[in-house]
């Protein structure tokens, strides 16, 4: 189908609008193509800052580099606030912030809408899916679902970018969408029968901005610190090399405040940990080449990782990653030999610290990286050019386009059976 002229909508929870985020990288390639071929975009998502226009400030650098952002509408309603951004350089391009009245300021983690909020959202609707051609999802809220619907009952087309696979068994609730664009070939695989047409991205869209250009290699880095991150485990190598290497130092780079809710954990058992001297913590960082331009090794022991983006950028960068066995790794990973499985004790419960003896091949391995020289930069050459050969940026970006265009496709072939308008008072849970 000719895209010139036609009218697209993105739908992006807000905690997506990070720089580092890999979906919202695929979004943005995919946003790009869009407007280059003449089409229309309108991105739709909510924020629970109390200054929402620096969340869209930062997508629309990363989206545009050196494109001025102005403000063309804000509506000011009892419920919500409506914040309508579009980039100078971008006609086409319209950014739209809904604001909970009631949610106003820095929160941890998403929350429900306040009921006034939703009422008003359900009432406007309509309006924000008048006219669009296709639905791209990344947000999964119950907002999410209702403007899925009603775009695909009303003949549009509907991409849903299934990144987490812990959204897997509410795929099946998902009968209107054409087509689910995955981060990896691991999570297509694991989509219920009788989904929509599934199409496993074999590496994210990498950007060249990760790459470290003053490499000091002075950190042993645990990036995204969470407890099905293997927090637990790094922490015990920590405790560990403490001991032995105690010059060596290690990085934990912070989470929403799940170290501190971590370690609150273990107190709460009568366990106690110390933050042996070995360790620093630092806060989220806004850029991955900041963490790779100190980092040594990365250790990423994750419970189910979707893809392993730190493992591919840690590659990129020459960098040696240990890292679990499962889920993505087996992609992200590939070519690389230190990918070990998790203790068995240690996988039923993440708030825990596995014992040294439980993690030696961990230890081991990282041990002769951090006491051959020689060994470790062979490692470091060798990871470079393994990057070469799977991780190059066009290649994804064309393949992310592909499936894309051939979701359309798909749609295309639906219209020509329309289907009934769906009661919009009811069943808002099948929404």
């Amino acid at each position: 189908m000719k895209l010139k002229d036609q009218q697209f909508l993105w739908l992006l929870p807000f905690f997506v609008f990070e720089p580092t985020d890999g979906a919202m990288r695929s979004a943005l390639a995919i946003c790009e193509y869009l407007l280059d071929e003449g089409a229309s975009v309108r991105i739709l998502t909510t924020s629970f800052s109390s200054n929402p226009l620096l969340k869209k400030l930062s997508v629309s650098d990363l989206m545009f580099a050196n494109s001025e952002v102005v403000e063309v509408a804000r509506v000011n309603i009892d419920s919500f606030s409506q914040v309508t951004l579009v980039p100078s350089q971008h006609k086409q391009l319209e950014i739209v912030v809904l604001v909970p009245a009631s949610c106003a300021g820095e929160i941890e983690m998403m929350p429900s809408w306040p009921p006034e909020a939703r009422a008003m959202f359900n009432s406007t609707a309509e309006g924000f899916i008048t006219n669009i051609t296709c639905v791209i999802s990344l947000d999964d809220s119950a907002e999410g679902r209702k403007l899925r619907k009603l775009a695909y009952y009303r003949g549009a087309s509907t991409v849903f970018y299934l990144r987490h696979s812990n959204l897997y068994g509410r795929v099946s609730r998902f009968p209107v969408t054409d087509a689910l664009l995955c981060a990896s070939k691991y999570i297509a695989s694991l989509h219920p029968k009788g989904a929509p047409i599934v199409e496993g991205i074999r590496a994210p869209i990498l950007s060249r901005d990760t790459l470290a250009t003053d490499l000091q290699r002075e950190f042993i880095v645990l990036c995204n610190a969470h407890p099905e991150k293997g927090l637990g485990l790094f922490l015990s190598l920590a405790q560990s090399f403490s001991h032995t290497l105690p010059n060596e130092k290690f990085l934990i780079i912070e989470y929403r405040g799940r170290l501190k809710y971590f370690l609150e954990k273990l107190r709460s058992r009568g366990e106690n940990y110390s933050i042996p001297p070995n360790l620093s913590i630092s806060l989220p960082v806004d850029q991955p080449k900041k963490i790779f331009s100190v980092a040594k090794v990365t250790i990423s022991p994750s419970f189910d990782e979707p893809y392993g983006r730190v493992a591919s950028e840690s590659i990129m960068n020459g960098i040696p990653v240990i890292c679990s066995d499962t889920g993505g790794f087996t992609e992200s990973a590939r070519g690389v030999e230190t990918k070990f499985p998790l203790p068995k004790t240690y996988v039923k419960n993440p708030f825990s610290i596995p014992l040294e003896q439980d993690i030696q091949p961990w230890i081991s391995a990282l041990n002769k990286l951090l006491t051959n020289p020689d060994f470790y930069e062979r490692q470091s050459v060798a990871l470079r050019a393994l990057a070469k050969s799977y991780l190059s940026e066009e290649e994804n970006r064309r393949k992310h386009i592909s499936f894309f265009l051939k979701a359309l496709a798909i749609a295309e072939r639906r219209k020509a059976h329309p289907t009934a308008a769906p009661n919009l008072q009811r069943g808002d849970e099948r929404l």
